[in-house]
């Protein structure tokens, strides 16, 4: 598995709005869908019979003031809603969710085992090696991981004062697998769906180029459900976690402010065309 991309925060601060700006740029399409050849594909491919459209109308989340949900684009027509999470993407990823270990355990009902355990990985004050090992374990970890990584990694590392997933004893990582393996689905369900009403029934893929639309897809939620939760629950050396096809890890980055301890969860939107 490769190494996750990092952002300054003013790169992230730079996705974002271009992430708005793109959801206005789809909703405004779908509004247009008389004469827009696209949209009229996009809801040909969501079910819908376009010859028997009354009324359309289209808002971002944001137009109707519903906050931060996971139905970036809702569309109404005919008075049925129809939500749609929107995924924009130029290299192969886009983050699906983002938070203190705190809210991420709240979000998916983490046990406290594994809130103490996500803890670690990310660093958190209170839940660093030098909390909770010994002297003589901190210098072997520390060199075990002078074996393992070069340089530049061990420092990265001992810089985020975290604990990788493979550095558990056995034990509890096997007891920390066997809890994201048994709940994968449900965790995959909410971190796509979200649990804030309207829940999107429809997952679109958008591949800008040169700040153009170069290829769209859009398949009901249930198909990127499923498609998402394919694979097992592993971890890279690096400490990238795998639920499936979505990755979990500390996000890092952000100048060494504390948000860089939050948990950072992506995916890729171009395994979407595969479907």
């Amino acid at each position: 598995r490769e190494m996750a991309k990092k952002h300054s925060p003013e790169q992230g601060s730079k996705i974002a709005k271009s992430g708005f700006k793109n959801e206005d740029n789809i909703s405004k399409k779908i509004n247009n869908w008389e004469t827009d050849p696209e949209a009229k594909i996009w809801l040909k491919e969501m079910g819908i019979n376009i010859s028997k459209i009354k009324e359309l109308d289209s808002k971002t989340s944001r137009e109707l003031g519903l906050g931060n949900i996971k139905s970036d684009v809702i569309v109404t027509i005919d008075g049925e809603k129809h939500g749609i999470s929107v995924k924009f993407y130029t290299a192969n990823f886009n983050q699906l969710q983002r938070g203190t270990v705190e809210n991420i355990s709240k979000l998916l009902e983490m046990p406290l085992f594994v809130t103490l355990a996500m803890k670690k990985i990310v660093g958190s004050e209170g839940h660093q090696p030098q909390d909770y090992l010994q002297d003589v374990e901190l210098k072997l970890l520390k060199e075990k991981r002078k074996n393992r990584f070069t340089q530049n990694q061990s420092e990265t590392i001992e810089r985020h004062k975290k604990l990788l997933i493979d550095e558990f004893p056995n034990n509890q990582r096997t007891k920390i697998r066997n809890w994201f393996d048994i709940n994968k689905k449900t965790i995959i369900k909410i971190l796509l769906r979200g649990k804030t009403a309207p829940s999107p029934q429809w997952f679109m893929a958008v591949k800008h180029n040169n700040g153009k639309i170069s290829k769209t897809k859009i398949v009901s939620m249930e198909n990127a459900i499923n498609h998402f939760s394919k694979g097992e629950i592993c971890f890279s050396n690096a400490g990238v976690f795998y639920i499936g096809k979505i990755s979990m890890q500390r996000k890092s980055g952000d100048g060494g402010r504390i948000s860089g301890q939050d948990l950072q969860f992506k995916i890729k939107p171009e395994e979407i065309f595969s479907i």
